[in-house]
């Protein structure tokens, strides 16, 4: 009999296009406009500043404290030679002193597209793709596509969520593990369990080894030289009752960002060896493990989330926006097999990381969504409606223009799998 291989790896290739600006967060302090950049030219001028400090100013200002201003240690024909990089600026910026939140970049400055964030909003789709569709396996026969499951018929997810909000002590950022685990994790006959607080109800402990994350694994992107990031002023906008207005200049937030059309390549490995699918995940969760379920999935939670974010534009007066989603959708619809549409990075908001959307398509979803929002105070106890409230957009003479982080990814390899997978 054949050993057993502890790691084997299937490979494809993923293509990414970003059909709006994406930031993806260095995770660092801000840069700080007139100590780590300067306006010039219409430029952001972003510098070394340990070589501007080194080289410009003496022990003597160092020990009394001296203020490091770059227009105090340097004249603008100084600028290209103590420069890291350079990238445009836009209109606003240049009569207001802000941060600005940089890009992630590797070693040698250039920015690069993390393989987490794909991941993350994979693993989120998948999630949204799998509870849905076991909604709809657990429906009565008779039931049409929009009827409210009875309560014999309660989905898996609700009762795993009423659970969520029973447990004490427990916090918001592991609220949905008990969800991901029943998603993602393989069943064992002796689980190791775990106690929350005065709460009766065990709960079996994170185990990483048979997670479907340890058999998905996303490269970095190569380092991006072309076309060049760029500062766009990010504004946070909020529906009111008959027309949007963006906030005052608090709400107004300037961010490195990757332009639109900017292409990248990733690499999908899937571990088909002891460690991956063969041993560390149950058989029923080999299908999540495919890069055409992985499509699918993303193509169904992408056109969900089209269809939320243009309600809240149309309702908004938000037109470019509206307008952007309404295209959207239609893409996705008409998406080939081997493509699919995902919202990453910094700003695209609450929908885009939780299953929320699909909590919204039922009337008991919605209760328990309202019942979440209060118990882990989402809505900071404002009692908003819609949740959430505001949205961040890029913006342009006071208008909301465009969302962040929509992109496009493509597998080559699956450019002739059969029609049936892209059902959406």
């Amino acid at each position: 009999m054949m050993r057993k291989t502890a790691i084997a790896l299937r490979q494809y290739t993923i293509e990414l296009e970003t059909l709006t600006p994406v930031h993806i967060g260095a995770g660092g302090p801000p840069l700080l406009l007139n100590y780590d950049a300067a306006l010039w030219r219409g430029m952001v001028w972003v510098f070394d500043v340990e070589r501007v400090i080194s080289e410009r100013m003496t022990l003597d200002d160092i020990e009394r404290g001296a203020d490091p201003q770059i227009n105090r240690l340097l004249r603008p024909e100084d600028y290209p030679a103590y420069a890291r990089y350079r990238l445009p600026a836009p209109r606003a910026m240049s009569t207001q002193m802000r941060d600005i939140l940089p890009l992630e970049r590797d070693s040698t400055g250039h920015p690069y597209l993390p393989g987490r964030s794909l991941k993350g909003a994979i693993r989120t789709a998948l999630l949204y793709w799998a509870l849905r569709h076991r909604v709809e396996s657990q429906r009565p026969q008779q039931a049409t596509q929009h009827a409210t499951p009875s309560p014999e018929h309660e989905p898996e997810y609700l009762s795993l969520i009423k659970r969520i909000l029973e447990a004490q002590g427990l916090r918001r950022e592991w609220a949905a593990r008990d969800l991901e685990q029943a998603i993602f994790q393989r069943p064992t006959q002796q689980a190791q369990t775990e106690h929350t607080g005065a709460s009766s109800q065990p709960r079996k402990r994170f185990d990483p080894n048979h997670d479907l994350g340890r058999a998905l694994r996303f490269s970095d992107s190569a380092p991006i030289t072309t076309p060049s990031p760029a500062v766009e002023v990010i504004g946070i906008f909020a529906a009111r009752n008959s027309r949007s207005q963006p906030g005052n200049v608090t709400s107004r937030i300037f961010a490195e960002v990757l332009p639109a059309h900017t292409q990248a390549t990733f690499i999908l490995s899937i571990d088909e060896g002891l460690f991956g699918t063969d041993d560390g995940l149950d058989e029923s969760l080999h299908a999540f493990a495919s890069p055409q379920y992985l499509l699918r999935a993303s193509r169904e939670f992408a056109y969900r989330l089209t269809k939320l974010e243009y309600d809240y534009a149309f309702s908004a007066q938000f037109s470019a926006i509206a307008a952007f989603y309404a295209e959207l959708a239609q893409r996705i619809k008409q998406a080939p097999r081997n493509e699919a549409y995902l919202q990453i990075g910094w700003g695209t908001g609450w929908h885009a990381k939780t299953i929320g959307p699909l909590l919204k398509l039922t009337q008991p979803g919605q209760e328990l969504l309202a019942a979440l929002i209060t118990r882990f105070r989402l809505d900071r106890e404002r009692g908003s409606t819609p949740f959430p409230k505001t949205r961040r957009y890029i913006e342009q003479d006071g208008q909301p223009v465009l969302p962040l982080g929509w992109v496009r990814i493509r597998i080559p390899e699956l450019a002739n799998e059969p029609a049936s997978v892209t059902a959406h």
